[in-house]
This record gives structure tokens, C-alpha cells and sequence, in this order.
């Protein structure tokens, strides 16, 4: 009896599980690099990576407003007792 050309399960089952375990390490391995440079681009630029300078700007002065609590100031009522 002649042995079978590529007749080997166990290799085969080997190479698949080696393929698609390696392939899931490098997708792992490549999404964490992608989301790594991403987190470190928002901290550099504070989340303003999509706005132009005007609207930057705009941000700015409503949270220095948001952090003033203004009050609003009262209307002053004259008083109307002269009119009978």
C-alpha cells in the first residue's frame, strides 16, 4: 500500500486553525493601533478634530459662559404710586 499524496488531517486542521487564530490576533492587534492613534488625536486637538477655528472659538466662549453663571438682571419697576 502507497501512502496517499496530501492525505493529513491533523496538518490541515493545524494550518486552518493556525490561519484564522493568526488572523484574529493581527485584526486584534491592527484595530488597538488604530484606536490607540485615534484616542491620541482627540487628546491632542480636545475633541475639536471636525470643527473649523470660527466654531472652535464658539465652544470656547459658551464654556467660559457656562462657567460664569450669569445671573440675569433684574428690570428695575418704577415706583407708581404718584399716578391716581
Amino acid at each position: 500500500m502507497q501512502p496517499k499524496k496530501n492525505n493529513s488531517p491533523l496538518s490541515s486542521l493545524y494550518f486552518i486553525s493556525f490561519i484564522i487564530i493568526g488572523h484574529i490576533f493581527l485584526q486584534n492587534l491592527f484595530v488597538g493601533i488604530v484606536i490607540d492613534k485615534f484616542s491620541r488625536i482627540k487628546d491632542r486637538m480636545k475633541g475639536y478634530q471636525t470643527m473649523t477655528q470660527h466654531q472652535r472659538e464658539w465652544v470656547e466662549a459658551e464654556k467660559s459662559m457656562i462657567q460664569l453663571k450669569l445671573k440675569r438682571a433684574q428690570k428695575e419697576i418704577p415706583n407708581q404710586n404718584w399716578v391716581r
